[in-house]
């Protein structure tokens, strides 16, 4: 076999399993789909205007949010598309897969999960099932001064959405309890779009520790300067159609308190 041949080969497989690219009337074609009411274009994208859900309320509005592609429940040209209703009732969304066949775009699922998918959304495969999947960054709060954050895994086999949780922890509210905590907690995650190196890592997912000591009612904030105490790099390989910490990651996940409780895995 020349090179020449393998070389046209890799190019054809390759271009066999490439993800279809989302063209730029796309979005409002899949709009068109997912809108029963008013659809329209402004300076931040699509929108979806519904009449008001309660007398003299406002309008209800989807808006674009996000797509991504890849094989989520069947089929490997699949997109994932995620709408945002905006806060005023909690800060709701929805998502919905969709296929583009005979040049027409086809709601083929409506999956049940009301938090909105966006840019703080990563897909990653590899799981022995065929399936992509998102790891998303979320956040809640605050409450009594603490801010709830978390990282799941998110699932959509059989086209409902199952999440894995991976890491969670409120923060921010230590320095108004009383007694006041020790300090001030306010980590940072992120998870890290390139692709890791090792083919059994799925992900990884940057922890910045950052703290500062408590003063009291010196300051609006009732703490001091900020200080980052440390960086890690937290890797989270599959097992079976999970993922999971490895070892260095466990630890470090348990001593920073964002280790999901036992009860919820």
């Amino acid at each position: 076999m020349t090179l020449p041949f393998l070389i046209l080969l890799v190019a054809l497989r390759a271009a066999a399993v490439a993800p279809p690219a989302l063209g730029p009337s796309d979005a409002g074609a899949i709009m068109k789909v997912l809108c029963e009411d008013k659809l329209k274009k402004d300076e931040k994208g699509w929108v979806c205007v519904s009449p008001p859900t309660e007398e003299g309320g406002p309008p209800v509005e989807r808006r674009w949010l996000m797509a991504r592609s890849g094989r989520f429940v069947a089929h490997p040209d699949e997109w994932l598309v995620g709408l945002d209703l905006g806060c005023d009732r909690g800060c709701e969304g929805e998502t919905h897969v969709l296929r583009k066949v005979g040049g027409a775009w086809r709601r083929t699922h409506a999956i049940e999960l009301y938090v909105p998918l966006g840019a703080n959304c990563v897909p990653f495969g590899g799981m022995p099932d065929g399936l992509d999947r998102l790891v998303c960054q979320g956040a809640s709060g605050p409450h009594q001064g603490f801010m709830f954050e978390r990282v799941i895994a998110i699932s959509f086999a059989g086209g409902e959405a199952t999440e894995h949780r991976l890491l969670e922890k409120s923060q921010g509210g230590e320095c108004f309890l009383d007694p006041p905590g020790a300090a001030h907690h306010e980590d940072a995650v992120t998870i890290q779009r390139e692709r890791p190196t090792d083919p059994a890592v799925a992900f990884t997912v940057g922890l910045e520790v950052r703290r500062a000591p408590c003063v009291g009612p010196t300051n609006d904030d009732w703490h001091g300067p900020i200080v980052t105490k440390g960086r890690h790099v937290l890797r989270f390989r599959r097992k079976g159609n999970d993922v999971v910490p490895d070892a260095a990651s466990a630890k470090i996940l348990e001593a920073e308190g964002w280790a999901p409780e036992a009860a919820g895995q």
